[in-house]
């Protein structure tokens, strides 16, 4: 071989050399990125999941106050509405509110304001 063969040679083993060096770093870099942008995404998703689900326990909760909030409503209104109701010993008659001891009827109120009624209902709290 002469030494124009083993210069041509030199130069096309460097060239190959160096395009498989650049095709094996173009490679090594995008398997690098490819890699980042997965951990990235997982980052991603692991944030995402805890949002959720602290989402869910803000929802729960919000609901949980909610029934809470709507059972002592119900609560506060019966013992609003049982304040209305005549108790035993009191009589609705011509739409005032009389007590009935024995054979002794009083009337609720004043004889200016008497308490109305409508069945066993008063028009306004008895208690």
């Amino acid at each position: 071989m002469d030494a124009a063969n083993k210069i041509a040679l030199g130069v096309v083993g460097a060239a190959a050399l160096l395009l498989f060096g650049f095709i094996g770093y173009r490679e090594y870099a995008r398997q690098r990125d490819i890699n980042e942008m997965q951990e990235a995404l997982q980052g991603v998703v692991q944030v995402g999941q805890r949002v959720m689900a602290e989402s869910a326990a803000q929802t729960r909760a919000w609901r949980a106050q909610q029934v809470a909030k709507a059972q002592a409503d119900r609560v506060r209104q019966a013992v609003e509405s049982a304040r209305y109701d005549l108790a035993p010993d009191q009589r609705c008659v011509g739409g005032v509110v009389l007590e009935v001891r024995g054979n002794v009827y009083t009337q609720v109120g004043s004889i200016a304001q008497p308490v109305h009624c409508t069945g066993r209902r008063a028009d306004r709290p008895l208690r």
